[in-house]
């Protein structure tokens, strides 16, 4: 049975956070899957969700490449200010520093994240 809302945090996100990280598998298609697996997973949320980690300082996107994203071979880097501005959802989900990027409409959703990457980069700890 699919859980029916995922855990939001009572604490709202920081109001210093610089970056929103998530690992790249480097396929075409990865934001598509993982917004449509979370719609599955959680059947009483409004639209759909994607997996990312927030970072106060450059020291903890290096924090989260060497240890809750070393499994990816590439970290894209938002701009959370942007991703907001084009009418995405941050809230802060499960544990710190996890947050869901939600939006209700998928194509649009997908579009504003593939736009809105600022950077990506390889991630010196993967396969370590």
């Amino acid at each position: 049975m699919a859980e029916q809302q995922p855990r939001i945090r009572r604490a709202s996100l920081p109001a210093d956070v610089i970056a929103l990280v998530r690992g790249d598998t480097g396929e075409p298609d990865q934001d598509r899957r993982d917004a449509l697996a979370f719609a599955r997973r959680y059947a009483d949320w409004p639209g759909y969700g994607v997996s990312g980690f927030y970072a106060v300082t450059d020291e903890g996107i290096d924090d989260l490449a060497s240890d809750l994203l070393q499994r990816f071979r590439l970290l894209r880097i938002y701009d959370p200010g942007r991703l907001v501005a084009e009418g995405l959802e941050l809230l802060p989900t499960f544990r710190t520093p996890h947050v869901t990027l939600g939006f209700t409409d998928l194509d649009h959703g997908l579009a504003v994240l593939a736009a809105a990457v600022k950077e990506r980069r390889p991630n010196p700890y993967h396969g370590r």
